[in-house]
């Protein structure tokens, strides 16, 4: 696999809460390999621990807010450059030390899974192939394992989607629980996103989201009268009914757009049953 995103990935970069972000599309081969290595890590709500809830068939934001509904305090840990800190050095050392594979082996399968960034300059996991979330957990299993040992510990609930690691409990989680937790994650090389922690208490729902950082776990903002969808991915899901009934009026519709709206609508009324009104327009413009 050579080094040049041109011959494996399209590539782009895109600003995301503020910040450019470098994405790899994988080209068809890279891309049927990468399936390949994804189906062999064979990650799946059988063989993966409970608290994870990203990557997984079945498992969806939805399932990972829900393990903390009706929880009063909360911990919100986000690792910074998650995809960029997973290096080739970094999964070559863990499939030659933990795993026992060969030095040639190990290289060839972390250059294979990786590509060179150009903002570091490093060979490292892409953000955009499918293989990279059960890869990102597959080599950080041993740092999430202890982390949820430690929450276990304590009796606090933990769930994980890719590099969002949330915790809950009815009662204060202590302030000795978040260092141990930082220091488990940076003992592993990684840093935390300062601007994006939360710990304290659940609040009401027109608390000032400017002062602070809300109380947003993947797509979901828990307040003290029930939990809504952030603002951003309640828009995406307009967005998308906007377009979806735009494109029908000038039948240009296809059944795969209207099936993905849908889900996300079935998705938002597990989390609150007030978002049946979007379903009532589908079926009243498109049914």
């Amino acid at each position: 696999m050579t080094d040049e995103p041109n011959k494996n990935y399209k590539y782009w970069t895109k600003i995301q809460n503020g910040k450019e972000r470098e994405f790899f599309e994988c080209k068809p081969l890279t891309l049927g390999i990468h399936k390949r290595i994804n189906k062999l890590l064979n990650i799946n709500t059988e063989t993966a621990p409970s608290y994870l809830k990203s990557g997984i068939k079945g498992m969806s934001y939805i399932k990972n807010a829900e393990v903390h509904n009706e929880k009063k305090y909360f911990l919100l840990v986000d690792i910074k450059n998650f995809y960029p800190s997973i290096t080739k050095t970094k999964i070559k050392s863990l499939l030659i030390r933990k795993y026992n594979q060969s030095s040639d082996v190990a290289e060839f399968l972390s250059n294979t899974i990786t590509v060179n960034q150009k903002k570091t300059n490093k060979r490292a996991l892409p953000i955009g192939s499918p293989l990279s979330q059960n890869m990102a957990f597959f080599i950080n299993k041993d740092m999430f394992d202890e982390i949820s040992k430690l929450s276990i510990d304590y009796g606090i609930n933990m769930s994980v989607y890719v590099d969002d690691v949330s915790f809950s409990s009815t009662s204060t989680i202590p302030f000795k629980f978040l260092n141990s937790v930082i220091h488990i994650i940076k003992k592993n090389g990684y840093d935390i996103a300062s601007n994006k922690l939360y710990y304290g208490k659940l609040k009401p729902k027109n608390s000032n989201p400017k002062s602070k950082r809300r109380l947003d776990i993947t797509g979901v903002h828990f307040t003290k009268y029930g939990a809504f969808l952030t603002a951003s991915r309640n828009k995406k899901i307009k967005e998308k009914r906007d377009i979806i009934l735009l494109k029908q009026k000038n039948n240009e519709l296809h059944d795969k757009e209207l099936k993905s709206l849908i889900a996300s609508i079935y998705q938002a009324i597990l989390l609150n049953d007030k978002y049946r009104r979007y379903m009532k327009i589908i079926k009243n413009n498109l049914l």
